[in-house]
């Protein structure tokens, strides 16, 4: 990647009580890791017992071809 991250991809880690930890991704068109962890939260409405962490920088050209704008988080299907 060259330059400055245009985004981010957020994993949101949700413990179980049982078996093994639920993982969401998001894509983020959001510059900054902590503001897009942020973003992710509020959208997410972020309850006890889940992790919401950036794993990966994104490019601007990943970002125009996932096909964000700017601010927008979208969870991965």
């Amino acid at each position: 990647m060259q330059g400055p991250p245009a985004g981010w991809v957020v994993r949101v880690t949700t413990k179980a009580l049982q078996g093994p930890p639920h993982e969401e991704y998001w894509d983020t068109a959001i510059p900054d890791p902590v503001a897009a962890e942020q973003a992710v939260s509020n959208v997410e409405k972020a309850t006890p017992g889940q992790e919401i962490r950036v794993v990966e920088a994104l490019s601007e050209s990943a970002v125009r071809g996932i096909g964000l704008r700017p601010g927008e988080v979208r969870k991965r299907q």
